[in-house]
């Protein structure tokens, strides 16, 4: 375990995409997975195996960190064999948790034709004294072709919305407050269900307004994204 955390903490601080999984718990089992990226921020996901009314149930949770943390300024001396240091999750945001039994079809493989609600997976973290401002992002699966349409959202290399997109009426949106360092960005939408990618560079000097809409209109290109930036609130009819 030594070796795997030192691992972890070479790779993560050199920049580089890193997972690892830890027990945390003394008594029990509980795996517990840090994921980290080059800009330090990312996941936790926690699974507790405990046995209730009979049965083994497994309980996942998943937790977005506006960074993964490693306690390197408080050690004074090398790590020793059974020791590592503390892995933690700065500003968590709980996402999900759900229970199965044991012996349930694992979680990583969700139930066909069951769309997840559209959610915020995190903010856009600030490197240096670079101010934050709040981006109203409005997200909408504007195709009756498409009645149900998987959309992803980046902003840099950070995943901040995700989520199926029901057409409905044609007239709704999802809205999310995302804080984004001011300055340009490049901000990406795709869909995993309908493969499809556009990447497009938008200005954040301030608060602004931005809608992302997906269309399949018949037209060319027949499946598209459309994106506009807006410095006022923007309202749909």
């Amino acid at each position: 375990m030594t070796g795997g955390v030192s691992c972890f903490e070479r790779e993560f601080t050199t920049g580089r995409s890193v997972e690892i999984t830890l027990d945390l718990c003394a008594d029990c089992t509980t795996a517990t997975t840090f994921l980290g990226t080059p800009r330090r921020d990312g996941f936790m996901i926690t699974r507790e195996t405990s046995p209730l009314l009979g049965l083994q149930l497994t309980e996942i949770s998943v937790v977005s960190c506006e960074k993964v943390t490693i306690e390197l300024e408080s050690r004074t001396a090398p790590l020793v064999p059974g020791e590592y240091p503390f892995i933690g999750c700065y500003r968590p945001v709980d996402l999900y948790r759900c229970q199965q039994p044991s012996g349930a079809p694992s979680l990583d493989e969700p139930e066909p034709g069951v769309p997840v609600a559209p959610l915020k997976l995190g903010d856009v973290s600030s490197a240096g004294n670079i101010a934050s401002e709040t981006l109203h992002l409005y997200v909408s699966n504007q195709s009756f072709t498409d009645p149900l349409v998987s959309i992803d959202i980046y902003i840099g290399d950070r995943h901040v919305t995700a989520g199926d997109f029901a057409v409905g009426s044609q007239h709704s949106w999802a809205e999310f407050a995302i804080l984004v360092p001011i300055g340009s960005h490049s901000l990406k939408a795709s869909s995993r269900s309908h493969d499809i990618e556009l990447q497009q560079t938008i200005d954040v000097p301030a608060e602004r307004w931005a809608v992302v809409d997906y269309w399949n209109d018949g037209e060319d290109p027949i499946k598209k994204f459309a994106v506009s930036v807006h410095d006022q609130p923007v309202s749909f009819e």
